[in-house]
Order: C-alpha cells, then structure tokens, then sequence
C-alpha cells in the first residue's frame, strides 16, 4: 500500500513489484479456494529459492493454508512421506523435482495436482507428460484465479489477517537423518515476531535489499 511501485523480489531476469506481487497472491489465493482448499489444509512447494516459492508463503496463508515447503535434497521417497503425513494434495514445483518425485507420488495416490513453476530463466515450462488436468503450469493455475464481476471484494474474502496468532502459517519438516522427518510447526505470531525481530536487529529499512542464500524451505526463512 505505501510502496506498491518498489521492487519485491528480483529473481534471476525477473523483477517483480509489491503491486504486481500482490495481485500474483491474490490470483493464487483464489486458485487454492477454486481448487477445494479448506482453512487449515497444507500446500507443497517443491523448489529452489526462486520468486514462485516466495510467492507461496504469502499466498498460501491469505487463503487459510499452512504451507509446506519441502528440501529439494530429499529422495522421492522422503517426499512422499511428507506429503502423506502432511496431507498435501497440490504440490507446486520445479519441473525436474516433480518429475522425480511424481512416479512414487502418484502411485499412492497422494497429490492430486502439481503445478510448475518458471525456470531459472523466468520462462515457463509445459508438462512432458500432460494427463487429464493432474499436471499443469503455474500461469494457468493463476489464470484460475481471475477476479469474476460478482464475486465477493477481495477485501472480504482475503483480509490479509487472521482470527488466531496461534494458527499455523507453516510446516517444516527436518531432514530425517535419524529417522522419519519431523513437522514442525510455525505460527503467524512467530513469522511476524521474527519479522519484527529482523527490521530491529539488523536495522532494516525503505531503502534495504536482502540477498536470500539459504535455501527458503529451511526454517521458512
């Protein structure tokens, strides 16, 4: 609302505004809710740092998810255990990691939907294997997102709040190198102390620009 015109994320060739990267959150929103998601139900991300993953963690608690951003170091095994223990039914990801994963995903019937997301050179990918709607692009699942004459205000439907501090914004699961990867749970109240916690520890303001290295499905960053 103040700067909608600044940059909020450069990735790679991409830039992208506060403006333009809200109107992305709300399209990703309402595809979620379009989709079936319910308050409380857990999304996938399975991908490197790159704007789409980033876009996740705003977008998927503006629709009442808790989303699960999964290591991309895990063998397709380990992330079928996520996403069975967490109950993801719409994983997001890179087109490789989803391939890889897909085989063992779908043969126990977990996800039900996996949306690409662009390449490192912001273009986007088209399923190899297009089949009955189960695979399909980032840019069309935003598509599905389209604010409809009628609808709701988006005001209302996504007010960029939440009832309960205490809910989760998140799971993130360990690395499982002693055993069965372990959820752990983050609330709202904790990303936005640690937001807090960052604008006065490291001094923050209007004019920083934060280089992201560690990978974004550790700790949630």
């Amino acid at each position: 609302d103040v700067h909608p015109g600044k940059t909020a994320c450069i990735d790679g060739p991409r830039r992208v505004t506060f403006a333009a990267m809200r109107k992305d959150a709300l399209l990703m929103a309402r595809a979620l809710r379009r989709r079936g998601m319910r308050p409380g139900e857990r999304v996938g991300m399975l991908a490197s740092n790159s704007y789409e993953a980033l876009l996740a963690q705003f977008a998927v608690p503006l629709a009442g998810g808790v989303l699960v951003a999964i290591n991309t170091r895990l063998a397709p095994a380990e992330v079928r255990y996520i996403c069975d223990h967490a109950g993801i039914s719409i994983l997001f990801g890179e087109q490789d990691l989803i391939l890889a994963s897909r085989r063992t995903l779908g043969s126990a019937g977990i996800v039900d939907s996996f949306v690409l997301i662009h390449d490192a050179d912001g273009t986007q990918p088209q399923p190899r294997f297009p089949d009955s709607g189960v695979v399909t692009t980032v840019d069309e699942f935003l598509a599905e997102g389209v604010h409809h004459e009628g609808e709701p205000d988006d005001d209302t439907t996504f007010p960029f709040s939440v009832a309960d501090e205490t809910t989760p914004i998140a799971i993130n699961y360990t690395s499982g190198t002693t055993g069965r990867p372990k959820g752990v749970v983050y609330t709202h109240r904790g990303a936005y102390l640690n937001a807090l916690g960052e604008i006065t520890t490291q001094s923050f303001n209007r004019n920083t620009v934060y280089l992201w290295t560690l990978p974004m499905f550790h700790c949630s960053g």
